[in-house]
């Protein structure tokens, strides 16, 4: 790797990347087709939104040598964006079968897989990235997620779904996702004892809608007026869609 291409990198990694840009032109202005120079400057252009441009940089240097994961991931990204899914598809699926797959890409293959439809593939990443980390609780609760995605039965679902929750009981999010397990089950009452005592703090944390519509309506099929309105404040505080 050139010198440029190193104080490039640097500039990416520090969050400046228009001086990085400008380090990799300079050296794409004398070696058109470097494959290093091209592949940092299309992953670049899709860390700053630049779709198009990503993948022209990204499949020239594609012609030249094999991507990185990383710069194979960027231009399944890209593809997604903008409306390949089916090439975005082909990509995620070879990065899930890769063995030496690096830890810190699971979970955006995962969820790149599942933006085109494959919560299959979505689901298999995280049970990969469960058996390299079997304590970790994103993993788990992405594995849990993706189950329910990809419709597999809630009955299956909920005692990795109590898992998580006892595995990490500070967080909120893990609780709602038993409560809608046990809500599709038509255990309203074993639902409302898992969030009855959901703190102010804990209902603010909320940023999914749907979500917070859900407990919404069940503190107030059990009369639990404080909370059903701490529900509506938050609701009305979310971003509309």
């Amino acid at each position: 790797m050139s010198q440029l291409i190193k104080q490039a990198m640097d500039y990416y990694r520090h969050g400046n990347f228009g001086a990085a840009v400008d380090c990799l032109d300079h050296v794409l202005t004398h070696r058109p087709r470097d494959a290093e120079a091209l592949e940092l400057r299309g992953v670049i252009h899709r860390a700053t939104g630049r779709f198009e441009v990503a993948i022209i940089a990204l499949e020239t240097a594609q012609d030249v040598r094999p991507l990185s994961c990383t710069a194979r991931l960027a231009l399944a990204d890209c593809y997604c964006v903008c409306g390949r899914a089916e090439s975005a598809r082909s990509i995620y699926q070879d990065l899930s079968e890769l063995p030496n797959l690096p830890c810190h890409l699971l979970s955006d293959v995962a969820a790149g897989a599942a933006r085109v439809g494959d919560y299959g593939v979505a689901l298999g990443v995280c049970q990969t990235a469960l058996k390299r980390e079997p304590g970790s609780d994103q993993a788990l609760y992405g594995v849990v997620f993706y189950m329910s995605k990809a419709g597999l039965p809630a009955v299956e679902i909920l005692p990795l779904a109590r898992q998580l929750m006892e595995q990490a009981p500070g967080v909120f999010l893990y609780r709602v996702a038993v409560v809608t397990l046990l809500e599709s089950l038509d255990d309203l009452v074993a639902g409302y004892l898992v969030i009855a005592d959901a703190t102010p703090a804990e209902l603010r944390s909320l940023e999914c809608a749907c979500c917070v519509q859900r407990l919404m309506k069940l503190y107030g099929e059990f009369g639990d007026a404080t909370r059903a309105e701490m529900c509506r404040l938050q609701l009305a505080a979310l971003p509309s869609s």
